[in-house]
């Protein structure tokens, strides 16, 4: 049920039926999953989605973006992580000079 509410439910909110809110083969989804255990979410057991929201999720456990894993097990496994971040280390440093 909450997972049909958090796909086919929030595309039939934007008016999207049909065209948003699948995961199933064939289409291209992007989901995200949070673990909600440890110290940061005691006491969310009657309501997941309302201490997600209060407590915030620190990181995600796993994402897949156009059908791609970003995040497994809460670390980023892109290939180009180390590249991706050098460049924005320099990026940043930039920017901060001015």
């Amino acid at each position: 049920m909450a997972f049909e509410v958090a796909t086919r439910g929030g595309a039939g909110c934007l008016g999207r039926e049909g065209e948003r809110g699948e995961l199933s083969p064939g289409t291209v989804g992007d989901v995200a999953v949070w673990k909600l255990d440890g110290p940061v979410f005691a006491g969310a057991i009657a309501d997941p989605v309302e201490a997600w929201l209060r407590c915030g999720p620190t990181s995600a456990w796993c994402t897949v973006v156009h059908g791609r894993r970003v995040v497994d097990q809460g670390r980023i496994v892109h290939p180009a992580l180390p590249e991706v971040l050098a460049d924005h280390t320099r990026h940043a440093r930039r920017i901060q000079r001015l």
